[in-house]
């Protein structure tokens, strides 16, 4: 699988469940034997708080939310997916840092799954 979910995945959650039904990853962790960290609201600041005290190694977000947490050093890889709306300029391919794995997913939510 391109996300890498596996026994040892914590995901993020910095979107809505009630997306599950196009991006799965409610389903997909937990098959996985993944742990889920739930966040109420986006706000960058919780969001590095979570990553770096419940060890996360995937989230998934809107480019908004992507751009919000561009500003922050990671020391480990973060598996991260872009979707419901084309990356901006910030977001492209050409702009990763090293130490994020960034999978880019365009469209309607309803189509797309952890792949």
């Amino acid at each position: 699988m391109e996300t890498r979910l596996g026994p040892n995945s914590v995901y993020l959650w910095t979107l809505p469940m009630f997306h599950c039904n196009g991006w799965c990853f409610t389903w997909a962790v937990t098959a996985m034997g993944g742990r889920h960290v739930c966040l109420r609201k986006v706000d960058p600041g919780r969001i590095w708080e979570l990553i770096d005290s419940e060890g996360v190694t995937h989230y998934n977000g809107a480019p908004t939310v992507q751009t919000s947490l561009l500003d922050h050093p990671l020391d480990r890889e973060v598996t991260t997916t872009v979707s419901g709306s084309p990356p901006n300029a910030e977001l492209s391919p050409g702009s990763a840092r090293p130490e994020s794995a960034r999978s880019t997913s365009t469209g309607p939510r309803s189509s797309t799954g952890p792949t």
